[in-house]
């Protein structure tokens, strides 16, 4: 089901897929990926999402995103640990002054093996308040004919400009 998970039909996601199936990228053997999003998610607009709760939080949005994305690109994990936790247990709202207690997890990180074997490493984080905008980081090794190649793409479609 894409209901939500717009991010598999991206043209860029479609083409990284596309490389693969045509064996451009040959054998894929390691795939990392990481996601870092600015303090705009800790503003008193969003309070909310600073408690568990609510549901909202780092690995059930963004994490839910990133995970569908590759696994429609790279196939479906066979293991997976993970960590996650609360970096930052205090919001500031420079805007009033106010703080504000959160328990809501503000990072995660991934380790896994891919149906074909390959290792998958993800890692997304909420960072240091003043950074501003997302980013999404994606690197694939793979063995190929005449050797190994590295696909590197960076996707900054941010509205607060680049972190």
């Amino acid at each position: 089901s894409m209901v939500g998970l717009q991010g598999r039909a991206a043209p860029w996601v479609q083409r990284v897929k596309e490389l693969i199936e045509e064996g451009y990228l040959g054998k894929v053997l390691y795939v990392d990926a990481r996601m870092f999003m600015g303090a705009a998610y800790r503003s008193p607009s969003l309070a909310w999402a600073a408690q568990r709760s609510n549901g909202n939080h780092i690995l059930s949005i963004q994490g839910g995103h990133l995970t569908d994305l590759l696994t429609s690109i790279f196939g479906e994990l066979s293991e997976v640990s993970a960590q996650i936790g609360t970096q930052v247990p205090t919001w500031q709202f420079a805007e009033t002054g106010e703080s504000l207690e959160a328990d809501a997890p503000d990072y995660v990180m991934f380790n896994g093996t891919l149906a074909n074997g390959a290792n998958l490493s993800m890692h997304l984080a909420y960072v240091a308040a003043g950074a501003t905008g997302w980013r999404l980081e994606m690197r694939v090794l793979s063995i190929g004919l005449p050797g190994r190649r590295c696909c590197r793409r960076r996707w900054q479609p941010s509205p607060w400009g680049p972190c």
